[in-house]
């Protein structure tokens, strides 16, 4: 793979899209009514750079826009389609209520913006749909969210060198896509994601990768080989869940073509076509969704997080993971 144009697409950004989000809130406070109260602070303990969510937030306030965005236009601001959600941790820092003692098995999802669950209530997020989906299906399971907008590898095996032992997990999902902005892409998921396990020596380990979505043409280009590449080095499970959401999208907006792109209904009919800009999407693509709050991709709220149901999909497919690999006895 040419690592400058997966530097390019869409998925290397995908955690960064929930910095630069949260940049553009914080601006605009004291101007606007709809602000987002900070969520994340650094913690020295892990490791300089890292950051994580506060412990205790009660029902914090979040608006995010609600639509397929540019990084220009998350530093600029003024969306009109935006969407409000609530964040609320435990302390320990997890978006979980108290822990109790455990009864069950444990597992500890870790992740970006996509585990923590961006832009839905806490109770729609991946890890407590999972939750849900399991005790369905008759299996006494905990899931912990550790998911942190723009959480990097690096951090998330540091979480699990310094804090998972004490939570006492039976399983960890590794939710994340590797970093292409990194020297070593997925030489370097696969280092840090092998530290880990060997911090958890008693623990399963699984990998998730996130879905892209069509509004990331280069995303959309590249996942199989990420996924190619990474199946022949790892050893653990692994679900890649792009072609899932892929074949499950059956309404709304599509976006197709890489150089020349067509953003249009999913009956066909054109809505906006244009040469594809260096980086990000035609800005006419972000003008018709700005014009037209109708319009949505399926399963997805933004050009890289799922909705509501796209998270029910997502802990479905993780709980088939969970249980063909019998992780809960």
């Amino acid at each position: 793979m040419n690592r400058r144009t997966l530097i390019q697409g869409g998925a290397a950004a995908l955690a960064l899209g929930a910095l630069g989000v949260g940049a553009f809130v914080q601006r605009r406070r004291g101007q606007d009514a709809r602000m987002s109260e900070a969520i994340t602070e650094a913690w020295p303990e892990l490791g300089e750079g890292i950051f994580w969510l506060k412990p205790n937030l009660d029902d914090a306030r979040m608006v995010v826009p609600d639509r397929p965005h540019s990084k220009e236009e998350s530093r600029v601001g003024g969306f009109g389609r935006t969407r409000t959600f609530h964040v609320s941790t435990n302390s320990l820092r997890l978006r979980n209520g108290p822990l109790g003692a455990k009864s069950g098995k444990r597992i500890l999802c870790m992740g970006d913006s996509v585990t923590f669950g961006w832009g839905v209530p806490d109770d729609q997020s991946y890890p407590v749909q999972l939750e849900r989906e399991l005790r369905a299906r008759g299996h006494d399971v905990e899931v912990l969210n550790a998911g942190v907008p723009a959480q990097s590898i690096f951090g998330m095996k540091r979480f699990v060198e310094m804090q998972a032992a004490a939570l006492d997990v039976d399983a960890v999902l590794w939710t994340r896509r590797p970093q292409l902005n990194l020297p070593s892409p997925i030489g370097d998921y696969v280092r840090e994601l092998r530290h880990a396990q060997n911090a958890l020596p008693n623990a399963k380990f699984g990998v998730v990768l996130t879905p892209v979505s069509r509004f990331d043409p280069y995303g959309v280009a590249h996942y199989a080989d990420e996924e190619k590449e990474l199946r022949r080095k790892l050893t653990v499970p692994l679900v890649e869940l792009s072609p899932v959401f892929f074949r499950a999208q059956t309404k709304g907006v599509v976006c197709e073509g890489l150089d020349q792109l067509t953003m249009k209904h999913w009956d066909g009919r054109v809505i906006e076509q244009a040469p594809r800009p260096e980086f990000d999407l035609p800005p006419s693509f972000y003008a018709a969704f700005e014009a037209d709050h109708d319009l949505k991709e399926h399963l997805f709220f933004d050009s890289g997080h799922p909705d509501a149901e796209g998270f029910t999909l997502f802990a479905r497919t993780v709980a088939d993971l969970v249980e063909d690999n019998g992780w809960l006895g």
